[in-house]
């Protein structure tokens, strides 16, 4: 359990710390566009920020699907516990019932 809010702690920290970055590079972009005058070095510059900005928007999507699968595997934990309290709660008396079901049935043809 513990292990699952650590996790979830980590990649909301790793989300901030993405989208911070992801600004910068939004921020460097629109400032290599805003420029008059470009010479070849500012367009590869562009295009470069264009892979980064990809390259972070796809770490963020990445962290955010793993704190999802953290999340979901604390949820079927305790889904498995509702199924067993389910299981038993159905299961013990079904059995008590037929064993008492057996047990008259065998007493009524010894008599």
């Amino acid at each position: 359990m513990r292990d699952v809010e650590n996790t979830v702690a980590d990649d909301k920290l790793a989300i901030v710390d993405e989208k911070k970055n992801l600004n910068a590079l939004n921020a460097a972009l629109r400032a290599a566009e805003a420029k008059e005058e470009k010479v070849k070095e500012d367009y590869e510059r562009i295009v470069e920020l264009y892979k980064l900005i990809a390259d972070e928007e796809e770490t963020i999507k990445s962290t955010k699907k793993h704190m999802k699968k953290a999340k979901k595997v604390e949820y079927v934990k305790r889904d498995a516990v509702k199924k067993i309290i389910a299981a038993w709660l159905i299961t013990v008396p079904a059995a008590a019932i037929l064993s008492a079901i057996l047990f008259f049935m065998i007493k009524g043809i010894m008599i």
